[in-house]
């Protein structure tokens, strides 16, 4: 069993870019992909906003979903 690959993102168009690669990577390896995303500490429902747009555009990039682990700090 191989190990996942992991993305971090964080909005920019390199990164959807490295999404793009990160997913191609994972079915060539027959891994799965888990995509990493910080956010600036905020309220549960503008986490939950910010998770739901994360996901529309996973899915708008790749065209399926994945598991997303989205963690609240200083994204820098």
């Amino acid at each position: 069993m191989n190990g996942p690959i992991v993305c971090g993102i964080d909005w920019s168009r390199r990164s959807w870019a490295a999404l793009r690669l990160a997913d191609a990577l994972a079915a060539h390896c027959d891994s799965r992909l888990k995509v990493v995303h910080v956010a600036p500490v905020a309220t549960e429902s503008v986490q939950r906003e910010r998770g739901e747009r994360l996901h529309d555009g996973i899915r708008g990039v790749l065209g399926h979903d994945v598991p997303v682990t989205i963690d609240a700090g200083d994204p820098v």
